[in-house]
């Protein structure tokens, strides 16, 4: 990646680490989460028997603080966090999940219900429907369960939604196991909900967090991102869309030869200049810059051709202006997810 704003700051440590407890491990490389590894990761992977967290388990808490998402997290002695910029793990060692905190752009308790019920997909790897009603949870938020697919097995998790007064807020989503009861588990996410307290968001660089999850990084855009995700007859290869971001500041395009979709990407209703022996692919560099405060993406083609994206991410998931992509990285399970960055 190449930075076009020399007035970039770097990112403070305080947000790669955890703050204020001593039990918290330093993070050196977590990757930032996306929906599809958290679901891929946690989904299939949940202890037989939750740890229960009675009202007495305030007596070994610790403050863990996560100052550019805004939340300090009253948390349960034996339990460890580890962050990134868009979320944290939470973690026990009688516990073989993780239950996961991720940060979403929702702003009132209407953008929250629609969002849940849309469910929560992946490309290829996850999809999770709502199961019966959303739930009021307090005052700032909603909670719900959800079942479906991840990586091919059948799985449920809860999820509790809160709203920042602040702006925005997070996702705390928790695995559920198949044939025991659920109970205990959900008991043990609105615990955790319940000691999530918002505070103002310290200023960071608005690149800095995509700078991380941009870097060596595939981006796919599917035709039809909400079908399900069960094979590549619901998404012909053909009619995809794949940017690769390299940490050489180059970047590779892969379109189909459709006008619209081409001038859509690059700006021009023809391909720009690109190398012949490998049809529909571009490359050029790639940049990251603000623009009034917004993280936007800049791709720079050859012969001077130039297309801006507006960087968002409403809960958890990728866009490129009103385009949603599903990012996957060099430890993707599928080879056609993997980025090419040679």
């Amino acid at each position: 990646m190449k930075n076009a704003d020399s007035a970039t700051v770097r990112r403070d440590n305080a947000a790669r680490v955890c703050l204020t407890a001593h039990r918290m491990k330093p993070i050196s490389s977590i990757r930032p989460f996306s929906m599809s590894a958290i679901m891929a990761v946690l989904l299939v992977l949940v202890a037989p028997r939750p740890l229960l967290l009675g009202q007495d388990a305030g007596g070994g808490q610790s403050v863990f603080s996560h100052p550019y998402l805004g939340i300090d997290l009253d948390l349960p002695e034996g339990w460890e966090a580890q962050a990134a910029a868009t979320g944290f793990l939470l973690a026990h060692p009688d516990f073989s999940g993780a239950i996961a905190v991720m940060a979403h752009e929702h702003d009132s308790q209407t953008a929250l219900q629609a969002a849940a019920r849309r469910g929560l997909r992946e490309m290829g790897q996850v999809a999770l429907q709502l199961r019966g009603t959303l739930a009021p949870f307090q005052e700032n938020g909603q909670q719900g369960t959800f079942e479906g697919i991840a990586e091919g097995k059948q799985v449920q998790a809860h999820a509790v939604f809160l709203l920042s007064p602040y702006g925005g807020g997070v996702t705390v989503l928790i695995p559920l196991p198949n044939g025991i009861a659920p109970g205990p588990y959900i008991d043990l996410a609105t615990t955790i909900a319940k000691g999530i307290r918002f505070q103002p968001r310290i200023d960071s660089d608005p690149l800095d967090p995509w700078k991380e999850r941009l870097l060596n990084c595939r981006l796919t855009h599917l035709p039809n991102p909400d079908a399900a995700p069960d094979g590549d007859a619901q998404h012909p290869a053909g009619q995809r869309v794949v940017l690769d971001l390299c940490d050489d500041g180059r970047f590779h395009l892969t379109l189909p030869d459709d006008p619209e979709i081409i001038e859509r990407w690059t700006g021009a209703r023809a391909f720009p200049s690109h190398d012949s022996a490998k049809p529909g692919m571009l490359a050029g560099d790639w940049f990251l810059v603000r623009r009034e405060g917004r993280a936007r993406l800049r791709l720079d083609f050859p012969g001077g051709t130039r297309r801006e994206f507006l960087l968002s991410l409403p809960n958890g998931s990728t866009y490129l202006d009103e385009l949603r992509v599903f990012r996957s990285y060099a430890d993707a399970l599928r080879i056609e997810d993997l980025p090419v960055c040679n």
